[in-house]
């Protein structure tokens, strides 16, 4: 094994055993706040990495370039230098009517449309979370929402639809031939959901994935738009920011405790 890490840049010493994900800038800046960083590393190509300590507890933030292969390179590069949980917090384009600008959707499990999860594994094989990081990720939102995130943000599970298309409200996703049934499946679209559950299970790591809606089918709002300072949906704009905020505060609320509950677990394991 490399010394330095190809794309990441990162050595042993550079990562802590959890690790939030996300390809989205405005969470990483947001997690850049929280945390007390004491290490920043620029990778190659789009990477990088701080790490830091929140409530005394080492979390790593990584920020990938977009797509499913930028998440299958972090994970890769990372899990070898001791990297064991992943929450990712990312984007998606509702397909459910019912999700508004600034939802949250936990991915219970994922459509495989992207390259990366197909390429990884036989179809047959499920992308599928962490149950134990899914329940601890569902509990945390919980008990927190009011705290964490106050600005009415709605937080639903359900199944995504990952595919290689960011601009995916186009003609080129919806003629697809599985889109309409995958449309009745799935609550939204994403990049990478798919590929990092898929690579989780290979590799034998505790992974979960947030999607934070960014636009909307039913409503006519295309993928991108809200990220132009200039826009004319202001208010929605707003919305969007709100939820990209509480799902990472979220996040590393999430990261920290579960830290602690395998560090009480590794206590009690010595002691039998």
């Amino acid at each position: 094994m490399p010394l330095i890490q190809p794309f990441t840049k990162c050595r042993h010493g550079d990562v802590g055993s959890h690790v939030l994900l996300t390809w989205v800038e405005e969470v990483f800046e947001k997690a850049s706040e929280l945390i007390n960083v004491e290490n920043v590393v620029e990778g190659r190509g789009g990477f990088k990495t701080i790490t830091g300590f929140y409530r005394g507890i080492k979390l790593s933030v990584v920020k990938t370039p977009i797509g499913a292969h930028g998440t299958l390179i972090a994970v890769e590069e990372l899990s070898k230098l001791g990297a064991r949980v992943f929450i990712k917090v990312g984007l998606g384009y509702a397909l459910s009517p019912s999700l508004k600008i600034g939802d949250v959707v936990v991915a219970t499990s994922a459509i495989k449309g992207d390259g990366v999860s197909k390429a990884a594994a036989p179809l047959e094989a499920p992308a599928i979370p962490s149950y134990e990081l899914l329940e601890l990720l569902i509990e945390t939102i919980r008990t927190n929402i009011s705290q964490l995130a106050p600005n009415r943000i709605s937080f639903v599970q359900g199944l995504v639809w990952s595919s290689d298309l960011y601009y995916s409200n186009g003609l080129t996703l919806e003629s697809d031939s599985n889109y309409k049934q995958y449309a009745r499946l799935a609550l939204v679209v994403d990049s990478d959901t798919a590929a990092l559950y898929t690579i989780g299970l290979i590799k034998k790591l505790q992974t979960i994935s947030m999607d934070v809606v960014e636009a909307s089918r039913a409503k006519g709002l295309a993928r991108g738009e809200l990220f132009s300072e200039d826009t004319e949906h202001a208010e929605l704009r707003r919305k969007l920011l709100d939820g990209i905020e509480s799902a990472t505060k979220l996040a590393i609320e999430a990261l920290s405790l579960h830290y602690e509950h395998s560090m009480q677990n590794s206590v009690r394991r010595g002691r039998s």
